[in-house]
């Protein structure tokens, strides 16, 4: 939150929805390091790599997360019998090519950050209020079929199954109301 308002107390109400983006304009304090159109050395070079870094990290983490989603799509796909199909180049290449082109596709069809944002970021409900709870009974199912306790030194209110019910209700919940904003809100 300290950094969210040291950012708004610096840049003001002209904001822009990508924030690496207010750093272009960047200038710093004023000082004798300034080069000949006022703008200090150190200035410039914490602006280059503020508005560049986003695109750098997601260019070198793009090919590594769809290689890891397309192996884990094929070893969905093929569950105990995947390491028969491993040495496929054909398959491989056709998971991988299923996790690494819906995102460019998207990315053509959408050019606007802000909104890609929003979209993506309703993942986080899913990933933070739906799919745990999912897990949790999965995992307290298959701890009864192999005969285990399912009660562990780790159980408590917060991992019975009505809280569990009610995260993963509430998650929903949250995911079709902040869905439904982005679809009727301002444009």
């Amino acid at each position: 939150m300290a950094v969210g308002a040291i950012v708004a107390l610096y840049f003001g109400d002209a904001i822009d929805t990508t924030s690496n983006l207010n750093w272009g304009h960047y200038r710093g304090p004023q000082s004798s390091t300034a080069k000949d159109n006022g703008v200090p050395v150190y200035a410039s070079i914490v602006s280059f790599f503020v508005v560049l870094f986003p695109a750098i990290d997601v260019a070198s983490a793009y090919p590594l997360n769809a290689y890891t989603l397309g192996n884990n799509l094929m070893g969905m796909y093929y569950g105990k019998e995947t390491y028969k199909h491993e040495t496929s180049r054909w398959k491989l290449n056709l998971f991988r090519s299923l996790a690494a082109i819906p995102p460019i596709l998207g990315g053509l069809l959408v050019s606007k950050v802000e909104q890609i944002t929003a979209y993506t970021g309703l993942t986080a409900f899913a990933l933070a209020f739906v799919f745990p709870p999912l897990l949790a009974r999965y995992s307290a199912k298959t701890l009864a079929e192999l005969g285990l306790p399912v009660s562990t030194p780790h159980s408590s209110v917060w991992t019975s199954e009505p809280f569990q019910w009610l995260l993963f209700l509430s998650g929903i919940a949250i995911f079709i109301t902040v869905f439904v904003c982005l679809q009727v809100g301002p444009k």
